[in-house]
């Protein structure tokens, strides 16, 4: 059970840890582009896997539970879900 300590206290800090968690999603993004740079040989045969591809797959996975992570949650408005009548 999460306390109340564990909650952002106002909408400043929630911003801020989004704006944090999409900082960190860039961090796989980039090693998968130096990975892919350092480790293929681009004058080689074409080939679809390879020994690297594993890596590629868990930089991707990373990738997804990162943007999963730092998606902005829409807030409802808390009352009532009906428009009120006019006559």
């Amino acid at each position: 059970m999460a306390s109340a300590g564990d909650e952002p206290k106002d909408e400043d800090e929630l911003a801020k840890r989004r704006r944090m968690l999409r900082l960190a999603s860039l961090v796989p993004a980039v090693g998968a582009v130096v990975a892919l740079i350092l480790t293929q040989d681009f004058s080689a045969q074409m080939t679809i896997f390879d020994q690297w591809s594993l890596l590629f797959g868990g930089l991707a996975a990373v990738q997804v539970v990162d943007a999963v992570l730092s998606r902005d949650k829409k807030v409802e408005p808390q009352g009532p879900t009906t428009a009120p009548a006019t006559a």
